[in-house]
């Protein structure tokens, strides 16, 4: 067999020798039969890790100490170890690129095709040998494409969802958008949990799988590896309301960064504030290409204002100003007034027309849109208050308590009779909530919000 490319080119080393080189196909596991538990991916890694360095094999070898030393396995528990590899034999997954149409080629594996533990009688040493099927030896060993993965980076997260959103989120560090491809959610969900859904069970919803899963795993990131994730970017349906597709924005933690570090690709990298905009600038029908530039052109004070502009204008009602047919141009044609401060962003209206009469009702109208905007927020915190587990609804009814308690109210028998939910106090309850999670002035929205609303429920009663 001819000999395998080099692991490590000169970007890896030295610095970076603990370094998993993963061609892009194997980042986004696919689960189909069985569960990827934490344990079992992280063992993968490292068994790819040593692998890598034993080129031109089919079968490779550690010492079991070493594997184990390099897994962080902190137990001295073989049965355990030996299930998790039966695991990786047993684990049929689909192999794909997080980037649609990256790859024409379809392919489904066992983690390991084989494993062996062999015990020197003499000595007591246990030295452990493994395979991979031909179908994926020859991208996991010579990748042409691929992200690289800090070793103890990935050994130190502790949840599935973490490790497999890192893994994705390396592969798009050097992207000049630092933007992760964008996939539907429910694409999402089993390559960061690591199983499928239980087709029996009630689908999932997305706010719960962002709640549960995306926003745990964001924060452990962060607090544990050398990027940073920001997101997720949301992107919504036809409907213009459901969220249907979702990507990550990822930077370098600057403090991760060397002074041997590659040079940015653009003259003005982006920064972790920078990426949201991004994709903003992408639901509003921008080109990611363009956005990019608009950025670096202009910053981002200026593009936000931009967006701004263009988001009220698309707010207006019918009839008023001719819809934007190329919003890129659009944003190009306004930013640089708006950099100079020297006119408001907005195209300038056409010539006044007469008003028609429903104008003349315009309070009457916004006073809806508000009432309609509070009814909505009030009613995603009551469901979001149902979603609670037990124990943190309870612990909210005794602080919502103490609270009448200081008020000296004379409804605190009522309350411990009929809870929260009594009319008597389901208002007075969520804006509680409220408060305590999203802080005061959760219910007082935005111009902005406003118009989003007003866009979606017209001059109609809401």
């Amino acid at each position: 067999m001819p000999s395998q490319p080099a692991l490590f080119d000169e970007d890896d080393s030295p610095a970076c020798a603990e370094v998993v080189r993963k061609h892009v196909n194997a980042v986004a596991l696919m689960p189909r039969d069985r569960k990827i538990t934490l344990l079992a991916r992280r063992s993968f890694n490292v068994l790819l890790h040593v692998a890598q360095r034993q080129s031109g094999k089919d079968i490779y070898s550690a010492p079991l100490s070493e594997i184990i030393n390099l897994s962080r396995f902190d137990s001295n528990n073989y049965e355990l170890l030996k299930k998790t590899l039966k695991q990786l034999m047993g684990t049929v997954v689909e192999w794909q690129s997080p980037t649609s149409g990256e790859f024409d080629v379809w392919e489904a594996s066992t983690l390991l095709a084989g494993c062996k533990l062999i015990k020197n009688r003499k000595s007591g040493a246990i030295t452990i040998e493994w395979s991979y099927s031909p179908q994926i030896r020859e991208q996991l060993m010579g990748p042409d494409r691929y992200a690289r993965i800090a070793l103890d980076v990935v050994t130190q997260l502790r949840s599935h969802a973490a490790m497999a959103l890192y893994e994705i989120c390396v592969r798009y560090i050097d992207n000049p958008s630092h933007l992760t491809a964008r996939q539907h959610w429910r694409w999402w969900r089993p390559v960061l949990t690591g199983q499928q859904d239980d087709p029996a069970k009630k689908p999932p919803q997305y706010r719960y799988f962002k709640r549960d899963v995306l926003a745990p795993a964001i924060a452990e990131i962060n607090a544990l590896s050398d990027i940073e994730v920001r997101g997720p970017v949301e992107h919504k349906g036809a409907d213009n309301k459901t969220i249907e597709q979702i990507q990550f924005a990822v930077v370098r933690k600057k403090t991760a960064r060397s002074a041997a570090s590659r040079p940015a690709v653009r003259e003005r990298e982006l920064e972790p504030v920078d990426l949201p905009l991004i994709g903003r600038a992408i639901d509003a029908g921008v080109k990611q290409d363009d956005a990019e530039r608009l950025l670096q052109e202009f910053g981002p004070e200026a593009l936000s204002a931009g967006l701004d502009s263009l988001h009220k204008r698309a707010a207006l009602p019918p009839g008023v100003v001719d819809p934007v047919q190329n919003p890129g141009r659009y944003l190009r044609a306004v930013l640089p007034g708006v950099l100079k401060k020297a006119a408001p962003a907005e195209v300038p209206a056409p010539a006044p027309r007469p008003k028609p009469a429903v104008v003349v009702d315009a309070p009457r109208r916004q006073a809806r849109w508000l009432d309609e905007w509070l009814r909505r927020a009030r009613e995603a915190l009551r469901q979001e208050i149902l979603a609670l587990p037990d124990a943190e609804r309870a612990h909210w009814q005794r602080q919502f308590r103490e609270h009448l308690a200081e008020k000296r109210s004379a409804l605190l028998k009522r309350f411990d009779t009929s809870g929260w939910t009594h009319s008597l106090f389901i208002q007075d309850f969520i804006r509680f909530y409220g408060n305590g999670t999203r802080g005061l002035g959760w219910d007082k929205p935005s111009a902005e919000q406003l118009l989003e609303l007003a866009a979606e429920v017209g001059d109609t009663t809401a």
